[in-house]
C-alpha cells in the first residue's frame, strides 16, 4: 500500500518546445490564426517550418475546424503544423514544397 502516491512529473521538451512555437491559445478565430502565421512567415526564409500549439476551434465562431487554404494564404512557401489544445490534432498546410530539411520542427 502507497498512501498518497503522487505521480509530479512535467514534459520539458514539450515546455522547451513551445517557447520556440506560435502560441495559438486566444485565437479566437481561423483568420485570426492565419494572420499570426502570416506574421510569423514574414520573419522567416522561404522553405522553413512554421510550428504553433494551443488553437481550439470550439471557441470559434461556427466552431468548424479549420482548412489548410488559410494557412496556404497565410504562409505560401512555408510548410505549416499547427497542434490543437488539447494536442489531438494537427492543422497544416498544403505541402511541403521548398520546405528546408534542416528546420524541420518534428524530428
Amino acid at each position: 500500500m502507497l498512501p498518497g502516491l503522487v505521480d509530479g512529473h512535467g514534459h520539458l521538451m514539450l515546455l522547451a518546445r513551445a517557447r520556440l512555437e506560435l502560441d495559438l491559445a486566444a485565437a479566437g478565430s481561423e483568420d485570426e490564426v492565419a494572420r499570426m502565421v502570416a506574421a510569423a512567415a514574414a520573419r522567416l526564409r522561404p522553405g522553413e517550418w512554421i510550428a504553433g500549439r494551443g488553437w481550439d476551434q470550439t471557441r470559434w465562431p461556427g466552431q468548424r475546424f479549420p482548412t489548410r487554404a488559410s494557412l496556404d494564404r497565410a504562409a505560401p512557401g512555408h510548410p505549416v503544423a499547427l497542434v490543437r489544445i488539447d494536442g489531438h490534432a494537427t492543422w497544416t498546410s498544403g505541402g511541403r514544397a521548398g520546405a528546408r530539411r534542416d528546420h524541420a520542427p518534428f524530428r
